[in-house]
């Protein structure tokens, strides 16, 4: 779960986007962003459809 306001940076080529929005990121071992959803079972989805396995980092 990522606060819109903490996007700038994280996702290279984001347009603008409303501030104090909760969102749901999806990011590689490496720190690469992959996934940007506004619902957490997409973002979940987006992790199995690559192989991945979603931990919470807080």
């Amino acid at each position: 779960k990522v606060s819109s306001d903490d996007l700038r940076g994280r996702f290279p080529g984001l347009r603008e986007i409303a501030p104090g929005l909760e969102l749901w990121a999806l990011f590689a071992a490496n720190g690469q962003p992959i996934l940007l959803s506004d619902a957490r079972e997409r973002a979940l989805a987006g992790a199995l459809e690559n192989d991945l396995i979603p931990v919470a980092i807080h």
